[in-house]
């Protein structure tokens, strides 16, 4: 019984690490340096093969409810769409290759 409970809370404490990883956006490269912790500790915590501390799931958590919190607060620009901007990088990148091929055959 008490082995089926240790694997229940490996399970979880792996998928909610990975879930509040994903929440906040973040590489584990970016917690290890926020954290000053060895590249191979993040591997371990995203992997399950270490369990991650509840403290630093509790403040991964809460970084995350700041993000939510932020972003309710402060919503995206009135007229912006993904798409727009998607488009607009785009024809940048367009404009730029026209350019750095008309400069290399003039070259």
């Amino acid at each position: 019984m008490q082995i089926a409970m240790m694997e229940e809370y490996r399970q979880t404490n792996h998928a909610r690490f990975n879930e509040a990883m994903r929440r906040i956006g973040w590489s584990q490269n970016e917690l290890v340096r926020r954290l000053g912790i060895a590249e191979g500790t993040a591997r371990q915590w995203a992997s399950g093969r270490k369990d991650c501390q509840d403290e630093v799931l509790a403040w991964l958590d809460h970084i995350g409810a700041a993000l939510d919190a932020a972003i309710k607060a402060n919503p995206m620009p009135e007229g912006w769409s993904r798409e727009q901007h998607d488009a607009m990088l785009a024809a940048e990148r367009a404009l730029k290759d026209a350019a750095t091929k008309e400069f290399l055959e003039d070259f």
